[in-house]
């Protein structure tokens, strides 16, 4: 582990001296030591690279529309190792999140919820037994856990798969910017899928899930917080995507021009009841 961070951009900056380079607790705090896998990763890179953000919006976008909020959408869910480390093997991480407390559900919590041990999880989720989490498996659980009282949902990141790769962080010129890598229903980036199972003491387990879980009708309420435009073959769900975003957009630029168009009428009401002229 030592020898890739002295090997990336950011341990040869520490060898030179520079006081600004980071070190382990950087990225993995002191005490409280975590995986950037759970972290939130403008917690991360961002504190440091604070104008990476905006660096992006110059060409980060997608046209027509180029809102700056697309950058930010891709630091929601994609680490910078998974772009700017030039070899690295890369996946999709899928990790089970309490929609009333915003957190993930510990692995304890959601044993005790399913009835079965640490052992017996994959067997419980993986109910065909064939080795590899499939869509409509996503759905039953998600299914399950809505009757038990816990409404859940699964929250998606890209990241690299080794934790040696995620220190090998290259320079600009070798980032990944070919947009199909990830926004194509073929993508490369897209192979490997997991679930991700934080326990209590902040270890992760991963269970293997199948390709289908990003491409079916079965998650789209369950994994609605991931979705990568142009990545699946169903067309249906691309169109859903671009009318929600432009209803959102159409939503209060039509309430603004209404109030303004209204305006006049609204004095005019105000005055009739007494009001300052």
């Amino acid at each position: 582990m030592n020898s890739s961070y002295e090997a990336s951009m950011h341990g040869k900056a520490w060898k030179k001296g520079d006081e600004k380079a980071p070190t382990c607790a950087s990225c993995h705090n002191a005490h409280n030591v975590e995986s950037t896998m759970t972290t939130k990763i403008k917690e991360g890179c961002l504190k440091c690279h604070k104008e990476a953000a905006k660096a992006h919006n110059s060409w980060l976008k997608n046209p027509p529309l180029t809102l700056p909020s697309f950058a930010d959408a891709h630091f929601d869910v994609v680490s910078c190792a998974a772009c700017h480390s030039p070899n690295a093997a890369r996946a999709i991480y899928l990790s089970l999140y309490d929609r009333k407390t915003g957190k993930p559900i510990p692995e304890e919590e959601l044993l005790k919820i399913v009835e079965t041990d640490s052992e017996g999880l994959m067997q419980k989720i993986d109910t065909n037994g064939d080795g590899g989490i499939d869509a409509k498996e996503i759905w039953d659980l998600f299914a399950l856990l809505y009757k038990k009282g816990t409404t859940t949902v699964f929250m998606g990141k890209m990241d690299v798969t080794k934790a040696t790769e995620a220190h090998f962080i290259g320079g600009k010129t070798e980032a990944t910017r070919d947009c199909e890598k990830c926004h194509h229903p073929e993508a490369e980036f897209f192979t490997n899928i997991f679930l991700v199972m934080k326990k209590a003491d902040g270890e992760t387990r991963l269970l293997q899930a199948k390709q289908d879980v990003l491409k079916s009708i079965y998650t789209i309420i369950p994994a609605r917080k991931f979705y990568v435009l142009g990545s699946t073959s169903i067309k249906l769900f691309d169109i859903l995507f671009v009318v929600a975003l432009i209803g959102g957009i159409a939503v209060p630029i039509g309430h603004i021009t209404f109030r303004i168009i209204t305006s006049p009428l609204r004095s005019l009401r105000r005055m009739g009841k007494g009001g300052k002229k």
